[in-house]
């Protein structure tokens, strides 16, 4: 699973901020940020961290990528949870 983009980032100095880490539609392999002191590389880095962390506190939306498909953050994570509970209710009809 990758991020494929930040979308609608207000955190810290990032103001409506929007960074895709795509080429040609093509979901990178490796990213490089670079700037000068204060432009927000450790900033951006705080924040994919933080909203993995607390997603609903920080405003702004992180989009993962896998297999050419593309899920925001929560949608994810709200596949994710169902996906175990379907899981965990067929264990327990079998017990």
């Amino acid at each position: 699973m990758k991020i494929v983009s930040l979308k609608n980032i207000n955190y810290k100095i990032l103001k409506d901020f929007n960074l895709d880490f795509k080429d040609k539609d093509k979901i990178l392999d490796l990213v490089v940020l670079a700037g000068v002191n204060g432009s927000g590389k450790t900033t951006i880095l705080e924040f994919i961290q933080n909203k993995l962390r607390f997603f609903k506190t920080i405003e702004g939306n992180i989009y993962l990528g896998y297999k050419n498909e593309v899920w925001s953050l929560v949608s994810f994570l709200i596949d994710w949870i169902e996906m175990k509970i379907s899981i965990l209710k067929i264990a327990l009809e079998i017990v």
